[in-house]
């Protein structure tokens, strides 16, 4: 979770990181450079460089206290009581974006930030590229899916591969929401923090999941809590 300050000093380590950049080359195509003057130049770019991997990488997939971890626990557990008593036992997740240094921060990824029901599966420590899966199909249309993996026209990977599909669970359904950040005043500024995600693999779970309103109604006050919490 990124706090005001933290926030503040990402978006500044960004700005200036490219440009420093930049100057370096452009220094160094000088006449005369000096070695000094290009160590110090690559100290400040690494050191910026560790600063938006701390921020953007291991601090916010680090920072879920346990009352926040108990609170969503609460109300997920919810949505999971209403499957299970329905028979399809669900799992949900929170996956959050993140850029990761390897890709030089320039590519979004999804990786499993919380989840009920996912400590022994295989995907606990999913980790994929926005484009990917039903959670990167709804974060494009900025909108909620449900998918019914038993229709054969929806069993076509959602761009993994066939090898990255053995990682996860023979799901027969996913419903899929967008997490957006809030402002202060509660009001949703547009960018996509991540996705909560409600799955099964029980035979017939789309058909009980899209009949039942009540699981529309649990999960979209799941969403606003989600994006409570991943806006602090």
């Amino acid at each position: 979770m990124f706090h005001t300050k933290r926030r503040k000093l990402l978006f500044v380590a960004s700005t200036i990181l490219p440009v420093a950049s930049i100057t370096l080359a452009l220094y160094i195509k000088s006449k005369s450079p000096s070695n000094q003057v290009i160590g110090a130049f690559l100290l400040g770019i690494l050191l910026l460089s560790a600063i938006i991997a701390w921020y953007s990488h291991i601090q916010p997939l680090r920072e879920v206290s346990s009352a926040v971890t108990a609170l969503l626990d609460a109300v997920g557990g919810r949505v999971i009581d209403l499957g299970k008593s329905d028979g399809i036992d669900p799992r949900i997740n929170y996956l959050a974006l993140y850029r990761p240094w390897r890709g030089l921060f320039l590519r979004r990824f999804f990786r499993v930030r919380w989840g009920i029901g996912m400590r022994f599966s295989p995907d606990n420590a999913a980790e994929f590229h926005i484009s990917k899966g039903i959670a990167g199909a709804a974060v494009k249309r900025r909108r909620a899916l449900l998918i019914d993996l038993e229709e054969p026209k929806n069993q076509h990977g959602w761009n993994f591969s066939s090898d990255e599909l053995t990682g996860f669970p023979a799901f027969t359904a996913i419903w899929s929401l967008p997490i957006f950040e809030l402002d202060r005043g509660g009001n949703a500024t547009g960018k996509i923090l991540g996705t909560i995600n409600l799955d099964a693999t029980a035979h017939g779970a789309f058909r009980i999941l899209s009949s039942n309103m009540e699981y529309a109604e649990l999960l979209e006050e799941f969403q606003d809590l989600v994006s409570k919490v991943a806006s602090c």
